[in-house]
Parts: C-alpha cells; structure tokens; sequence
C-alpha cells in the first residue's frame, strides 16, 4: 500500500456580500422566501422573477444626489408597486462609492423581469450620460447580456413567460 499525501486549497470569501444584501432586502420588502430545495422565491402575490444585480456602475452617479436621482426614476416610471409586489429596487450601498448601486427587478415573469432590468439600466445610462459626457459604466454591456438572456428565455421556454 503506497501512501500519496494529498493537499486541498479552497479559497473561502465567508462573510456578508451585497448578493446576500440584495436578497435579504427582496425578501423583506416582499415578504417572502426562498425554497431552499427548489431554489424558488415564494411571495404571496404568485410566482415572482427577480434579477440581481448588486455590481451597477456608473462614473456620474456620485455627482447625482439621491432625491434627485429618485425623481429621475420617478418620472421615467421606473418604481417599485408594493401591492402587485413587482418592479424595480435600488439598494445603496457605500457612501464612499457612490458610483455603484444594488439592482432588483420583480416582475411576475422570467423574460419580463430581464426586459425590465434592461431598460431600466439602458433608461438610467441615457439619464446620467451627456453627448458630450459619456462617462464609464457597465451599464450598455449588462443590457445587451440581459437581452440576449432574454430572447433565449423567450425562444426556449415559452411555458415560463
């Protein structure tokens, strides 16, 4: 019997991230769950889609004070509806980086809670970007994902929509 000594490394990050942060705060606003076996988010109102995104960047967001970017949100419908418990959630996260949010969208739908997602980044980078300023984001390139994640949802899933 030959004897090998084996090593494993595992890199574990164990603390609080803003994935968790998001969740939590979708659960408290909406009342409900996750399953744990299933992986599905209870809530009382149906079956309910959410799309996570707690990395949003934007170099002008820090120029921007928040009421009014909550105006701005406000007056391109871009909300959240606490009794059909659908739409759209920030979450703020480091008073140091303004130029990162946390993202939700809710919608009762797989392909329309990515469709929402999309526009309301592709809504916020045409708010906060000038001709003449463009400012760095990752907002064009999560919409274009969040697009193609979408269509593929629509062509291969039509049961979910």
């Amino acid at each position: 019997m030959k004897l090998v000594q084996e090593l494993w490394a595992v890199d574990l990050d164990i603390g609080y991230s803003n994935h968790l942060a998001l969740l939590r705060l979708l659960c408290y606003v909406t009342g409900a769950t996750v399953d744990p076996r299933s992986g599905q988010l209870v809530v009382d109102g149906g079956p309910r889609f959410a799309v996570l995104s707690p990395r949003v960047y934007h170099s002008s967001l820090p120029v921007v004070h928040y009421p009014v970017f909550f105006q701005m949100c406000k007056a391109n419908h871009i909300g959240y509806d606490a009794m059909e418990k659908v739409g759209t959630l920030f979450a703020l996260f480091d008073r140091e980086h303004k130029e990162n949010i946390g993202l939700i969208c809710l919608q009762s739908s797989l392909s329309s809670a990515l469709t929402a997602c999309s526009n309301t980044l592709s809504t916020l980078h045409h708010e906060l970007s000038t001709p003449n300023i463009q400012g760095s984001s990752n907002f064009k390139n999560v919409c274009k994902e969040l697009d193609t994640v979408a269509e593929l949802v629509k062509d291969n899933s039509p049961a979910v929509n």
